[in-house]
C-alpha cells in the first residue's frame, strides 16, 4: 500500500507575493582604519572641549563660594579640634582607671599567692610530722594481734 501523493501546489494555491528588497551595497574596506582614526579624534576633541567648559564653570563657582566656604571650614575645624581634645581627655581618664584596676587585681593576686603558700607550707609540715611520728600503741597492738592470729591459725 502506497500513501497517496499530495496534490500539487500549483493546482490549489496561489503562491505568496515576493517581497522586493533593495540590493545591498558594500564598500571596500580601504579607508576603514582612517575613518576610525577620524572618529576617535572627533570624540577626543569634543570631550576636551566639554571638559574645558566644565572646568571654567567650576572655577567660577569656586571663586564665588570660596569666601563663604573658608569661614564655615574654619568653624568646622574648630569644632573638630575641640571634639578631638575632649576625646583624648576621656581616653586618658579611661586608661588611668584601667591601670588602677589592673594594679588592684595584681595586689589581690599577690595576697592570694602568699596565703596559698602559707597554707601549703602548713600542710607540708603536718604531713612531715605525721610521717616522722613513731608507731603508736594502737598500731603496735594491731601488729601484735595480727601475729597472734597467725599463731592461732598454725
Amino acid at each position: 500500500m502506497r500513501t497517496p501523493e499530495p496534490p500539487d501546489r500549483d493546482d490549489h494555491e496561489d503562491p505568496p507575493p515576493r517581497l522586493l528588497r533593495p540590493k545591498r551595497t558594500t564598500r571596500p574596506p580601504n579607508n576603514y582604519a582612517q575613518e576610525q582614526e577620524k572618529c576617535t579624534e572627533q570624540r577626543e576633541t569634543r570631550s576636551q572641549q566639554s571638559k574645558r567648559t566644565q572646568d571654567k564653570t567650576v572655577a567660577q563657582r569656586d571663586a564665588v563660594a570660596s569666601d563663604d566656604s573658608t569661614e564655615s571650614e574654619d568653624l568646622n575645624t574648630a569644632k573638630l579640634v575641640k571634639e578631638l581634645v575632649e576625646l583624648r581627655r576621656e581616653i586618658r581618664q579611661r586608661d588611668d582607671l584601667h591601670r588602677e584596676e589592673i594594679q588592684k587585681a595584681q595586689e589581690e593576686l599577690q595576697k592570694v599567692k602568699e596565703e596559698f603558700g602559707a597554707t601549703l607550707a602548713e600542710v607540708r609540715h603536718e604531713l612531715q610530722t605525721l610521717t616522722d611520728r613513731p608507731l603508736t600503741l594502737q598500731s603496735h597492738s594491731e601488729a601484735c594481734s595480727q601475729n597472734s592470729h597467725d599463731e592461732i591459725l598454725r
